[in-house]
């Protein structure tokens, strides 16, 4: 009697099919602690992703977690992030700074940070909104993270609001 391929074992198995490497972006205060945006995916800004401050003369400090949340059983080590934030304006003066402190604003606002991330683990961005003269009119202003290979995305920001 000969075997019908779905009697086969192996082929009867159930196949666990990898996930692209997602980046997960969560926003904050401080640098850790409470953050909003975790284990939310979506490449459009939800309340759920993103902060509400009140903008004052000496400017606002947030600072953003981008994690790799990798799953799936063919999961590389590492992931390729492309980092994306938005630009200064004519209101607000926005300046981004690596997890060492170096200032990566060129590369964030052009969309060319590209930073590799080992398999659940992470790294902080910090951004400086200063306005410019004395506006404190209201505004979001957000970061993107995407995967250089699958495309997956993720988004976290701010919502700046009048006092």
């Amino acid at each position: 009697m000969s075997a019908v391929a779905s009697d086969s074992p192996l082929l009867a198995a159930p196949k666990a099919a990898p996930e692209p490497d997602q980046p997960d972006l969560l926003v904050g205060l401080r640098k850790g602690g409470k953050a909003k945006g975790n284990d939310v995916y979506s490449a459009r800004l939800t309340s759920k992703q993103r902060l509400t401050r009140v903008p004052t003369a000496r400017g606002i400090i947030t600072y953003y977690r981008i994690q790799n949340d990798s799953q799936g059983l063919m999961a590389v080590p590492y992931s390729l992030f492309e980092v994306k934030g938005d630009k200064s304006d004519s209101r607000y003066d926005i300046s981004y700074f690596s997890e060492k402190g170096a200032n990566v604003t060129a590369k964030v606002s052009r969309g060319r940070y590209v930073l590799n991330i080992a398999t659940d683990a992470e790294t902080s961005l910090r951004q400086r909104i200063f306005p410019k003269g004395s506006s404190t009119s209201p505004g979001v202003y957000g970061v993107k993270a995407e995967n250089v290979d699958t495309l997956a995305k993720d988004t976290a920001g701010v919502l700046l609001r009048r006092p």
